[in-house]
């Protein structure tokens, strides 16, 4: 019996170092987390209903490459969650928080003005808006942020939008062009195209929100509009090379052209 129990004891005592390995084995730290470095492309941005689609801002930044205490067990993705901030208060306030896996952000002309105006800025009236990266790395450890950049921000007013036709993207949602009255149902505007970019004509009324008439083309002519349920979003063909051309569209004969 002393036997048995001799042995049961040394078979216990190897388990418990057995284990004891495994946990000390599996004790890997990370290292290296700090805050982000963050570039602005702009200091001063003047946004108009003709830069909504171009790209009139980026940002860019920097994150901390994190150091694994075993070298065969890397850190692996996912483990550092990065958060683009935006704020129109130095303190960060009130926060516009942008998840991100990339290591920039772009922003045009419709984007940035939506989130001036979801800040409370003022149309026509610049105003700084700030930027930061926030960064976390588990549950338990407290964020780090980058340094700021401020941006001076002219957002337009989407009132300014009104009674006339305007170029919208297919969809409706991204205002492409504000079009100028000619004569009655004639309007005209300047435009840069690109080849196949498909798009929607559309009469609106006290802002870009209130779509009154939607104009296609139809569909046995390209250059004919329609307002049936049926018509075909309109396009530029691939005679355009990426340089500005000016838009007509003729309500009285139904008819557009670029040129």
């Amino acid at each position: 019996m002393k036997k048995i129990f001799r042995n049961l004891m040394m078979l216990l005592c190897a388990l418990t170092a057995l284990v004891s390995c495994d946990e000390s084995g599996d004790k890997i730290y990370l290292d290296g987390f700090k805050a982000s470095d963050l570039m602005a492309s702009a200091s001063d941005v003047v946004l108009s209903v003709d830069n909504t689609k171009d790209i009139v801002l980026s940002l860019a930044w920097q994150n901390p490459t994190l150091l694994s205490s075993d070298e065969t067990k890397p850190a692996g993705n996912g483990v550092l969650k990065t958060y683009l901030q935006a704020s129109s208060s130095e303190s960060f306030a009130t926060v516009k928080e942008y998840s991100v896996t990339d290591l920039s952000k772009a922003f045009t002309g419709a984007d940035l003005n939506t989130l001036a105006k979801d800040l409370g800025t003022t149309p026509g009236q610049s105003a700084p808006l700030y930027f930061r990266i926030k960064s976390l790395m588990g549950n338990n450890l407290d964020a780090a942020y980058s340094n700021v950049c401020q941006v001076n921000v002219t957002p337009y007013s989407e009132s300014e939008v009104s009674n006339t036709l305007c170029m919208f993207s297919k969809d409706g949602n991204t205002l492409l062009a504000v079009m100028n009255k000619v004569s009655d149902g004639v309007y005209t505007c300047k435009y840069k195209p690109t080849a196949w970019e498909n798009f929607r004509f559309i009469f609106v009324g006290e802002n870009k929100d209130d779509k009154l008439t939607w104009y296609g083309s139809d569909p046995s002519d390209l250059f004919k509009l329609s307002t049936a349920s049926d018509c075909w979003n309109i396009w530029f063909k691939d005679d355009v090379t990426g340089g500005e051309v000016t838009v007509t569209a003729d309500l009285n004969t139904m008819t557009w052209k670029y040129e």
